[in-house]
């Protein structure tokens, strides 16, 4: 097997995880066919994911990536996340990149969550 086919291979292993973790769905075809954005599309959570995967210790993270994946999102009225998996260098390291005001308003959201979860307003029981 070429090193290509490998790489796609693990690249479309790599997105239906993504799609199967946040309830989402791979897009077919997604960069090669026009109309089709991004990697993985999570509608429930309002995410359009950009998938990336290296062996090396490092991956760049350029403006035009962000911008890229910002206007996909953006067409949609959906957040944009790019999920970077790094393999070099030790045990794989998956993360994850959104916008910082998105980021602030789902730590609002976690903790109004937590609050109301434990001072009785919250629908979890006892």
């Amino acid at each position: 097997m070429t090193n290509a086919k490998i790489r796609r291979k693990r690249s479309k292993k790599q997105e239906e995880k993504i799609a199967q973790e946040m309830g989402g769905q791979v897009v077919p075809g997604s960069g090669a066919i026009a109309g089709m954005k991004s990697d993985v599309v999570a509608e429930r959570l309002g995410f359009r994911v950009e998938d990336k995967y290296t062996d090396n210790k490092s991956y760049s993270m350029t403006r035009n990536v962000i911008d890229k994946i910002r206007r996909e999102a953006l067409s949609s009225g959906e957040n944009w996340l790019l999920q970077v998996d790094l393999h070099g260098g030790g045990p794989t390291r998956r993360l994850a990149v959104l916008d910082y005001e998105v980021f602030l308003t789902l730590m609002e959201e976690l903790h109004d969550f937590q609050t109301s979860a434990t001072d009785g307003t919250g629908s979890e029981s006892d």
